[in-house]
């Protein structure tokens, strides 16, 4: 049985526009599913809620770093980036993180000092907790995803992951159980679109 992964995006979104696009290509190449903000809907409640659930339903989380802090979303000015990875970390999601080497010297970066510091502290914590961050460039960055999220992926045999759901079905048969009450994932596939099991 094939498993495919659902694999969470967080970055900055202006000024790291093509450098997403790269990674979600990596992560497709990998026969995995690329989710983030690009593919969010217009929303009527609270969006980190929304996020959430999101970051709740992959199987592993990317953190890309460049040179701006990004938008803040609540009282303390913490970042949506840094607020999704701190979710992430707290409900023990695979973190991948990389960070944009000599970030300082992006292309875009913050005009406010004090988001230049936060996301120098954010770079630190991180580094702190995961010291297996790699440092990442233009050319390098769909090559280390790919190495990454491969890497993970044998690490985590806990993933559950997708399956087709003419798989589901058989292996129903098999064991004699509906594919909403077989264990083996929460996921399934119906006419090539993703849908949850029971």
């Amino acid at each position: 049985m094939e498993k495919r992964y659902q694999v969470f995006v967080s970055s900055t979104f202006n000024d790291l526009q093509d450098e997403r696009r790269m990674v979600f290509d990596a992560i497709i190449r990998k026969k995995c599913f690329p989710v983030g903000m690009e593919s969010f809907p217009t929303l009527t409640r609270d969006s980190l809620s929304y996020i959430k659930e999101i970051i709740d339903e992959s199987d592993f989380f990317i953190l890309l770093t460049g040179g701006r802090y990004g938008d803040s979303v609540d009282d303390n000015g913490t970042s949506f980036t840094e607020l999704e990875y701190l979710y992430a970390v707290e409900i023990g999601k695979p973190v991948i993180p990389l960070i944009m080497s000599d970030w300082r010297r992006a292309r875009m970066i913050d005009d406010d000092v004090s988001k230049t510091k936060r996301l120098a502290a954010f770079i630190d914590n991180v580094k702190t907790k995961f010291d297996g961050w790699k440092p990442w460039n233009r050319d390098d960055l769909k090559m280390l995803v790919g190495e990454a999220l491969e890497q993970a992926i044998k690490d985590h045999p806990e993933a559950v992951g997708w399956v087709r759901a003419d798989e589901a079905e058989s292996i129903s048969e098999r064991d004699g159980t509906t594919p909403a009450k077989a264990h083996f994932s929460r996921n399934t596939f119906v006419n090539g679109w993703p849908i949850p099991l029971g």
